[in-house]
């Protein structure tokens, strides 16, 4: 499944600098989270572009939203997703990938830690995922469509507040 991905791509080649993002199955508030600080945290790490994959369909407009670095989007099926991240368990086969969820793979227990001095999903997310340092909360997209769909995955997330931390995560 990579093999094909990174072939099907040009990843060594043309797109060899792209991130390959697995974004989380029903966790829409964790997804969202990861959209929003797509774009910071290609910078961050040198990428030019992105490749989202993902069990739950996104529209292209939902996407555009968030990042114009989204060259594709890559439907998976959940068996598919799940294979990915048990060859991610077993070793870290290229550092491009990443699972930007709270408690895939096994052992990241990432949502256990929400609550705990005040930590958010999004602090999570964008701290202890994507090691965005220093972190400073961004303001959400706004959407004045009437797709229902795009409402409802809008409104998952608790209200901007202007955070800033310096904390470090090592």
């Amino acid at each position: 499944m990579w093999h094909s991905l990174v072939k099907n791509h040009d990843m060594k080649g043309e797109h060899k600098n792209t991130a390959v993002i697995l974004l989380p199955q029903d966790d829409a508030e964790n997804c969202f989270f990861a959209l929003l600080y797509l774009d910071r945290m290609l910078s961050l790490r040198r990428f030019d572009a992105a490749i989202l994959l993902t069990v739950s369909p996104l529209s292209d407009e939902l996407i555009s939203m968030f990042s114009e670095k989204v060259f594709s989007v890559e439907s998976l099926s959940s068996d598919d997703a799940d294979a990915l991240l048990q060859y991610y368990e077993l070793v870290e086969f290229d550092s491009r990938f990443i699972a930007a969820s709270l408690d895939e793979p096994n052992g990241r227990n990432g949502r256990a830690l929400i609550g705990v001095s005040n930590i958010t999903v999004e602090e999570m997310v964008a701290i202890g995922i994507y090691k965005i340092i220093p972190y400073v909360q961004k303001k959400r997209p706004t959407y004045h469509g009437k797709d229902p769909a795009i409402k409802k995955f809008m409104e998952c997330v608790e209200p901007y507040s202007a955070k800033r931390t310096e904390r470090v995560i090592q």
